[in-house]
């Protein structure tokens, strides 16, 4: 069976582990509305303008960003086309920007999966908050 947009993936993703406790890498690809709550997350990021890097437009509507040093992971999300792109890096490496780690690692698995770009799905709005 394939999507709208031609394509048969839905959902894809690998973890990776040191021999500390935790994920040290997450990436993950899933197909706009397989996940609303985390799609909206992506808009809310960027309309609180608070992230260390933005996509720019033509790559598609994300961000990166990292939380206090060795507390949280670097974090990159972008949709693009009918996907949405995850990759965090937990713990930091020191010496290391996290944030341009993250945005490199996504934009390389972007490229290597060459999913259509084409929008056929609804696209998220930012979730309220209160």
């Amino acid at each position: 069976m394939k999507n709208a947009d031609g394509s048969k993936l839905n959902l894809a993703g690998c973890r990776f582990y040191t021999g500390a406790p935790g994920t040290a890498l997450t990436i993950t690809v899933s197909q706009l509305g397989s996940s609303p709550a985390d799609y909206s997350r992506v808009v809310a990021a960027l309309a609180a303008g608070k992230s260390t890097f933005v996509f720019p437009a033509a790559e598609g509507q994300g961000y990166g960003q990292a939380g206090e040093e060795g507390r949280e992971a670097a974090v990159a999300q972008l949709i693009r086309g009918d996907w949405r792109y995850f990759v965090q890096i937990t713990p930091r490496v020191e010496g290391r920007d996290a944030v341009a780690d993250a945005v490199a690692l996504l934009r390389q698995v972007v490229n290597q999966l060459g999913l259509p770009r084409s929008e056929h799905l609804p696209r998220p709005a930012a979730a309220p908050t209160s």
